[in-house]
């Protein structure tokens, strides 16, 4: 916590947020986590559902996270933390399309969230392989997302 108090009096932003509903977690850890998220006044939550990587400990032990969970956990966050960017990089139902399913990305804009980030580097980030195949985001799939959700596209910090 100390380390924390020290990048926020620096100026620095701060993010914290976290996997939604991974193997083992409670509703009463995922309230706890919320909970500290609102109490250390982030300017950003990355936040997403647990995303089982095959050839790990964890992916033998559960499926992907709740979509339903995470999105009604980004909608109780955008509450708690009106002026707080929250990321829609959030899956669909199809685990293969990572963050880049404009349904999801789309759902979450209309749960709470408001950022998207566009994959700038997408040559250089090609060997990334947390998820497999990954697919960069483009200004195509932005304004997919845009249209799904109703909300235009807006390029401000």
């Amino acid at each position: 916590m100390e380390a924390i108090e020290r990048i926020k009096e620096s100026g620095m932003q701060l993010a914290s947020g976290g996997i939604i509903d991974y193997p083992g977690q409670t509703l009463q850890m995922l309230a706890e986590d919320i909970h500290l998220t609102w109490k250390l006044n982030v300017s950003w939550v990355p936040i997403i559902p647990y995303l089982p990587v095959p050839g790990t400990p964890l992916a033998e032990e559960g499926g992907m996270g709740s979509l339903d969970l995470c999105l009604r956990t980004i909608s109780i966050l955008r509450l708690l933390l009106p002026d707080t960017h929250i990321n829609a990089q959030q899956p669909g139902k199809d685990p293969k399309l990572g963050l880049t399913n404009p349904e999801g990305n789309a759902k979450a804009l209309n749960a709470g969230a408001d950022i998207l980030f566009l994959d700038l580097l997408k040559d250089q980030a090609g060997a990334f392989r947390v998820i497999e195949e990954r697919q960069p985001i483009n200004m195509d799939h932005l304004e997919s997302v845009s249209s799904l959700s109703g909300m235009p596209l807006s390029f401000k910090r």
